[in-house]
């Protein structure tokens, strides 16, 4: 990755995300990373020293809401006067032929996007297109909502949907679907949605893979801004993100967001469960919850976040415990007994009602999820004093005698 950044330019810096990022939110392995590449290139590090004045100056700007036209032109020459030192090297980074309020403008929307407080252009309103996107709630397979509400029914219990470098998807690995004469000139949207009982894997033209568990839903654009790479999910997904240093890649959600540069994570947010968790594979991702606080993430770590108290914290986890079901197992240590119940009744779609006594037992050991849900049920019989009844419509679990 130091290599992408020899040869590099203020404004050119200052056109990249990781080094703002890392300027306006550094972590440790931030600041040791800018400052080795400082110590092997000595122009850089003149270049560097150029976009942080920059940004020195645009930091004390974004605490005025708005200005007059006068006080626009004092900025203005504030900030010269400041950097009259760095001569046309500086001019070269904030382009000349905008006109003086326009500018200013920009440039403090600029910092209020990498500070939290607020985006260069208008958010997008996930949770207006969850509302409005049309979907037939009672599928039984997955479904592909295409930006022009055109629904795809995928058929079978694991599918896929991968998109190619000229806009087209394969499905299952077999159909072909063009999606390119569809796609608006405006920035469109497409929507996965899995039903609980099926999974799916979900792969972008840049590499990144996502696996979708089941009561999932994943909102995406049909083609990734130039900055970011950017996407919704609603339920569990693990990802392996293609590294882009020049396009993080960011995971939203109701309650935070997720950023990375190139990683493999699980984030399960469920509506109907208490705990958001990100987990984290590989790599580094930041997490920024609602309330603004950024929390950063090391391999094996588990971020929990509880959205009605907002209390969070950052444990050392087995990540097979968390990441197993992508390839059809659940592993757990001392896992309580409801969580286990909850998510064998998401993955096979059917309805469990157990005594809730059974709640505080707990079980360890590895599930095989590719056997049918009563061959699941019973070898959790072998760990756990349960009996099992069904009526066709509801599987009951009670505690044996």
């Amino acid at each position: 990755m130091k290599s992408d950044y020899f040869g590099y330019r203020a404004d050119q810096l200052l056109d990249d995300d990781y080094f703002i990022h890392s300027e306006l939110h550094p972590t440790h392995s931030d600041k040791i990373f800018w400052s080795e590449l400082e110590n092997e290139d000595k122009i850089l590090a003149e270049e560097i020293k150029i976009a942080r004045a920059f940004l020195e100056n645009l930091k004390s700007c974004a605490e005025k809401e708005s200005m007059t036209s006068e006080d626009e032109r004092e900025l203005w020459n504030r900030i010269n006067r400041k950097n009259h030192r760095f001569d046309t090297r500086f001019q070269r980074s904030i382009k000349i032929g905008l006109s003086i309020a326009a500018s200013v403008a920009l440039l403090i929307g600029f910092v209020w996007y990498y500070q939290g407080s607020g985006p260069i252009l208008e958010e997008t309103d996930y949770l207006s297109m969850l509302e409005n996107m049309k979907q037939d709630t009672l599928a039984n397979n997955v479904q592909l909502i295409l930006s022009n509400d055109e629904s795809i029914s995928i058929d079978g219990k694991e599918t896929s949907v991968e998109y190619q470098e000229d806009g087209s998807v394969n499905i299952n690995e077999a159909e072909k679907v063009n999606t390119a004469e569809k796609m608006s000139p405006e920035k469109t949207f497409n929507q996965l949605v899995v039903p609980k009982g099926k999974r799916s894997t979900l792969t972008f033209h840049d590499g990144t893979k996502l696996w979708v568990n089941s009561g999932s839903k994943v909102i995406y654009p049909e083609s990734f801004d130039e900055k970011k790479r950017e996407i919704f999910v609603e339920g569990e997904v693990f990802l392996d993100v293609k590294q882009d240093s020049k396009k993080p890649f960011i995971v939203k959600t109701k309650q935070l967001d997720v950023t990375v540069l190139g990683t493999q994570f699980d984030i399960s947010a469920y509506e109907s469960e208490e705990q958001i968790q990100v987990v984290l594979v590989d790599g580094k991702v930041e997490v920024r919850t609602s309330e603004k606080e950024v929390k950063t993430l090391s391999p094996s770590q588990m971020y929990s976040y509880n959205p009605i108290t907002h209390e969070n914290e950052i444990t050392h986890v087995d990540v097979n415990d968390y990441v197993a079901w992508k390839d059809g197992y659940y592993q757990f240590n001392k896992q309580k007994m409801n969580v286990i119940f909850q998510k064998i009744s998401n993955f096979y779609g059917v309805d469990l009602d157990w005594n809730k006594r059974l709640n505080e037992f707990t079980c360890s050991g590895k599930l095989d999820l590719k056997d049918d849900i009563d061959e699941v049920l019973h070898s959790l019989k072998k760990a756990v004093p349960i009996k099992i009844s069904n009526n066709n419509e509801k599987i009951y679990i009670d505690v044996e005698l």
